[in-house]
């Protein structure tokens, strides 16, 4: 879970912080854009294409990297896959 790896990722020293979204649409533009205020990479964990992330790419800023973490299959995304992108594995 993104929890799991929030907190592994603490654990280790790094700065990192999550923001869920319940709601895909309408997109909550507001919330998304408010919290990107010192922000420097997204994670973006899809179970699908990353249909999602496109959205996000037209509301945050170019020089935040986006990340997807993409799955089209019935297993889940797992912190393990997380941590990896977040290390840029």
């Amino acid at each position: 879970s993104m929890e799991s790896s929030v907190n592994q990722l603490r654990a280790s020293g790094e700065k990192v912080s999550a923001l869920t979204i319940y709601s895909l649409w309408p997109i909550p533009e507001k919330k998304i854009k408010e919290s990107l205020s010192g922000i420097k990479r997204i994670i973006i964990p899809e179970m699908n294409h990353g249909q999602y992330r496109h959205e996000i790419e037209r509301l945050v800023n170019r020089d935040i990297e986006l990340i997807g973490v993409n799955r089209v299959d019935t297993i889940l995304i797992t912190p393990e896959e997380i941590m990896r992108a977040f290390h840029g594995n």
